[in-house]
Parts: structure tokens; C-alpha cells; sequence
């Protein structure tokens, strides 16, 4: 077919060049190889652009250096996509991986959290608490990713957010979740094991059966509690019996 092959009758691939009869076609070497990264002129190699989106405009072009090479950092700007993503060469908190989960991210590095009452046993029904609160100078955002119990004689408990420390009357440690992590947690965390009054607003109501590990966060609930803010779980024992409650969280 006319305008269809080269002027040595050949199958033509592609398209001939401009202003000549000749094909413009792809360069193997001498066994019959490919080259990928040969230059091939100013018809689409070394020097020239290749137009990504806008073949009016050449911000919307991309750079071919002079191997043919199209380079991971020669993406113009007007291009939606983040290269140091892409290529490896600068993941960072503020720039993870994009197949990476950022809460795991920031475990490794160092800053996730763990706090629990460890097992308490009552002597009779009361509410008991853990606090989990940010101090006003901490520079420090906490994401509550966790909030686990189990109470032996289980009744209505409630979560609630705080906007001063309740000082529960016994510290208790927050632990790293990175093992070997040498970065102390901002909070003040504190426990009781004796009937106390709630403080805060009610964030959440939580029931289950006695003797029965709850994770009450559903659907990937999360809670984002700023500097001067907190925590608590309050525990309501319906008797004697043992209880123990653990929050998890990341600070950023």
C-alpha cells in the first residue's frame, strides 16, 4: 500500500522521516538486538522532547538526554507525579513510600507507644481509669490507633477526651513499640485501681462480656488529640474482679 513501506519495498515501522523517503525505523545491532538507548536524531532522540500531555506546550514535555534515556528526574514540574516516590531516592516521614503504611512507618521509627494498666484486680465494684495525655508543650500531635480490655465482671464503660491531665494517682510507662528505640514519649499516662469520677467528655460508650478481650476501636477508628489534650478510659467493675486496659498510639 502506498506511503505504507520504505523505498526499498520494506515494511515500514512507524513513520518516515520528515522531508525524506526513508523509514523511521528501530536500530538493532549486528545480531538483530534492539538498542534502547541509542540516539536517533532529531526525530525523537537524543536532544529532543517527548511530548507526555500537551503537545502544544513545552512545560508538558519531557527531556531525552543524548543517550535516548528518558532520566526519572527530568519530569517537568506541570507532570502530577511524585518522582522521589517513584525512583527510591527520597522516602521520609513527610514522603513515604506510596505502597508504605504510614502508621507502621512511623512505629519504626520510633514513634509508637504503648501504654496499659498491666492486670489489676479490685476489691469491690468501681470505676477505674487509664489517662493518656499530651501535654501543652509536647510539639507533639498523638494519633490513638489501639484501645484494648478485658474486665472480669464487665458493666458500661466509657472513653473520654480530656482537656486536663485527671492525674489518676499511679504513673504508669509508656513503652516503645520499636524494641530498642532510645525516644521517650511525650504523655503522662496514670492509672487507678480505686472508684474514681470520670473527667472529661464522653467520647465513646463501650460494653462487652465479662472476661472478654475487646478492641474498641471499629472500622479503623482513630482519635487526634493535640498538645494540652488527652484520654481516658474509665472502667466500670460490676464487682471484685480483675481488669486491664492498654492504649496505642503514634506522636508526630
Amino acid at each position: 500500500m502506498s506511503g505504507f513501506t520504505n523505498a526499498d519495498g520494506s515494511t515500514l515501522v512507524g513513520a518516515q522521516k520528515s522531508g525524506t523517503s526513508q523509514g523511521q525505523a528501530l536500530l538493532v545491532d549486528s545480531s538483530g538486538n534492539l538498542l534502547v538507548n541509542v540516539a536517533v536524531g532529531s526525530g525523537g532522540g537524543g536532544g529532543s522532547v517527548v511530548n507526555i500531555a500537551d503537545p502544544t506546550t513545552s512545560a508538558n514535555r519531557l527531556a531525552v538526554d543524548a543517550a535516548g534515556k528518558i532520566g526519572v528526574n527530568n519530569f517537568p514540574t506541570t507532570q502530577a507525579i511524585n518522582l522521589s516516590q517513584v525512583n527510591g531516592a527520597a522516602h521520609s516521614l513527610n514522603n513515604p513510600l506510596i505502597t508504605e503504611d504510614q502508621i507502621r512507618a512511623w512505629i519504626a521509627n520510633g514513634q509508637g507507644f504503648t501504654a496499659t494498666t498491666g492486670k489489676l484486680t479490685a476489691g469491690s465494684a468501681i470505676t477505674g481509669g487509664l489517662s493518656v495525655f499530651n501535654p501543652n508543650a509536647s510539639g507533639k500531635t498523638l494519633i490513638i490507633i489501639s484501645l484494648s480490655y478485658i474486665i472480669g465482671n464487665n458493666s458500661f464503660n466509657q472513653l473520654n477526651l480530656t482537656t486536663s491531665d485527671p492525674a489518676l494517682g499511679t504513673a504508669v510507662a509508656a513503652t516503645n513499640n520499636k524494641a530498642g528505640s532510645g525516644t521517650a514519649s511525650v504523655v503522662t499516662c496514670s492509672s487507678a485501681n480505686t472508684n474514681v469520677t470520670a473527667a472529661g467528655t464522653l467520647n465513646m460508650s463501650i460494653g462487652s462480656a465479662s472476661n472478654v478481650f475487646t478492641q474498641a476501636f471499629a472500622n479503623g477508628n482513630l482519635l487526634y488529640i493535640p498538645p494540652n489534650n488527652g484520654v481516658a478510659f474509665y472502667s466500670n467493675l460490676s464487682g471484685t474482679n480483675s481488669w486491664a486496659v492498654t492504649f496505642t498510639w503514634v506522636e508526630i
